[in-house]
């Protein structure tokens, strides 16, 4: 008998552990979704169920996980693949356990969602029999358990399709008078009012979650971003920097807190969030492709297409992803990658979902791939739909001199100075389409501006040189002289590096004093040609002149 009894206790007592470790391992997995740490969540919700096939909270979380999934990452998976799999598993909750009132609630939910209301109606109206009530005076559902039906059915008027907000209040209502100390119906109702714009009474219950739950990283989230919503970005970053302090692997913080960076322009923080968010949930392809758009924009294109080329492995779906790839293999100048992607993009894309840079960099690709005059026309769409965007006319000018249409390049340029947006460069590129245009003077007044401006600019010189040398054929006043002496001069920072200039500066000067019957002048230059170039035809016969050969070193 004292065997029996024995035997009898530890069964009972085995069965209170067992149930505490269900219990725990649950909440475990609650705050696993809470985290959008999805796949963890998932792969713990199957182990329950397997260890406790008839435990029907068991079933409801493991569907709200597979719902919560979509709406924080809708690139992933469909809406139908989500609904049906919660569908299911709420399903087999019911026949593993009728009396549980959670998993009605939840066939209610994905039925909101999928716009049926009166089926929704239906299945919360069977959880709400579940009660206790003059009807159903043998329920044993604690306040505690009877607030969560009224929370969850509030929950999934927020989830509706279209959103029904004032039930949801209506039920959450009832909830807090059930269970005034439960934090999950604060959020919630904060969650309702926020739906209304109401930010008075949203981060009123968010601040009332938070008293009741002082170390939940959700409602200082939520705290923060309602500050984040009315820009006020100084006053939302010590809220969340206390959710990730009280708990650095709450995923959903990393995301806020990038965006809130994306937004202050401080990008590499932006980048530094998304990968932790990235890492928490790395499955989570929406966070991917943030991630891979805050490398692109701190200018880490090879590891925005690494992030890609992962990505693309797994999902192909994202039309947005082209054009990120477009765009980081034009920078990383792999130009045939980055047209294959950009000209995918472009017959994916949405009208509404191309924008002006698409068309700049198709144009900027083509160009690059020697595709001008295709490229012209991408480049001019672009400027005909943003003409602030001067930028683009140096791109078609730059263009239009590869195809030796200088005079359309030359208009170009024009334009740009005459509205005031000209780069230093373009004058210099300007110069070179009215020396291509042989208007010398032209080209001599846009060089003398460049090197004005870019005083150590050897090509600069140069250019302004051999112009001058065409404004005076025959070297009869010697404008280019003052031109190659500075070329002389700032050639000695790098004799090696400037040899080709030096042979032409010295070249010139020796035959403009040899024209000027400067002979002792003129032969220590083309002495420096030929220790330069021994071979050079002009300096060897200068210097065989009996006018040069008669003077003595």
């Amino acid at each position: 008998m004292k065997k029996k009894i024995k035997t009898l206790i530890s069964f009972f007592v085995c069965g209170i552990i067992c149930c505490n470790i269900n219990s725990q391992d649950l909440n475990s997995a609650i705050l696993l979704t809470r985290s959008e740490q999805f796949d963890a969540a998932s792969s713990m919700f199957k182990r329950l169920i397997k260890a406790d096939p008839k435990k029907g909270d068991n079933y409801f979380y493991y569907g709200i996980n597979w719902l919560k999934s979509y709406y924080v990452d809708t690139a992933t998976v469909s809406l139908k693949e989500v609904t049906d799999s919660a569908k299911m598993l709420f399903t087999k909750g019911i026949a593993a356990e009728t009396g549980n009132t959670l998993n009605y609630i939840g066939l209610g939910r994905v039925f909101l969602i999928n716009n049926d209301t009166t089926n929704a109606e239906i299945q919360f109206k069977k959880a709400k029999s579940l009660l206790p009530s003059k009807s159903n005076r043998n329920s044993v559902l604690t306040k505690s358990q009877q607030a969560l039906v009224h929370l969850n059915i509030g929950e999934s008027y927020l989830f509706a399709n279209p959103k029904n907000v004032s039930a949801a209040i209506s039920y959450l209502k009832k909830a807090e008078q059930l269970d005034p100390a439960n934090p999950d119906i604060y959020i919630a109702l904060g969650d309702a009012y926020l739906e209304l714009n109401d930010g008075s009474n949203a981060i009123a219950n968010y601040k009332k979650a938070q008293e009741l739950a002082p170390k939940s990283s959700l409602a200082k989230m939520k705290i923060g971003s309602i500050y984040v919503r009315s820009r006020n970005f100084k006053a939302a970053i010590p809220f969340f920097e206390e959710a990730v302090q009280i708990d650095s692997n709450f995923a959903p913080v990393y995301r806020e807190l990038g965006e809130l960076y994306y937004r202050a322009g401080f990008y590499e923080k932006a980048q530094k969030c998304y990968k932790k968010l990235v890492e928490l949930s790395p499955g989570n392809i929406s966070a991917k492709i943030r991630y891979a758009s805050f490398l692109f924009l701190t200018k880490d294109f090879t590891g925005a297409l690494s992030q890609i080329e992962e990505i693309l492995k797994m999902d192909t779906s994202s039309v947005i992803l082209h054009r990120l790839a477009a765009y980081s293999y034009f920078e990383t100048k792999e130009y045939d990658k980055a047209l294959t992607h950009i000209e995918k993009f472009v017959k994916r894309a949405l009208a509404e979902q191309i924008i002006n840079s698409d068309y700049v960099y198709h144009g900027r690709i083509l160009a690059n791939l020697g595709k001008d005059s295709i490229a012209i026309l991408k480049l001019n769409e672009a400027y005909l739909k943003d003409t602030t965007n001067y930028d683009i006319l140096s791109d078609m000018a730059a263009s239009y001199t590869k195809l030796k249409k200088h005079d359309e390049a030359a208009k170009l340029y024009e334009k740009k100075i005459s509205a005031e947006k000209a780069a230093i460069t373009d004058y210099y590129n300007l110069g070179k389409s009215y020396y291509n245009l042989q208007q010398w003077e032209k080209a001599d007044t846009m060089f003398g501006y460049f090197i004005s401006k870019q005083p150590n600019s050897m090509q600069g010189y140069s250019y302004r040189a051999i112009t001058r040398c065409q404004l005076d054929p025959e070297t009869e006043t010697g404008l280019a002289k003052p031109v190659y002496e500075k070329i002389i001069e700032k050639a000695m920072a790098d004799t090696a590096k400037y040899a080709k200039q030096r042979i032409e500066a010295y070249s010139y000067m020796g035959y403009y004093f040899l024209k000027k019957k400067d002979y002792v002048s003129s032969k220590p230059y083309y002495l420096k040609v030929i220790a330069l170039d021994p071979e050079n035809e002009k300096a060897k016969t200068a210097l065989n002149s009996k006018e040069l050969k008669a003077i003595k070193p």
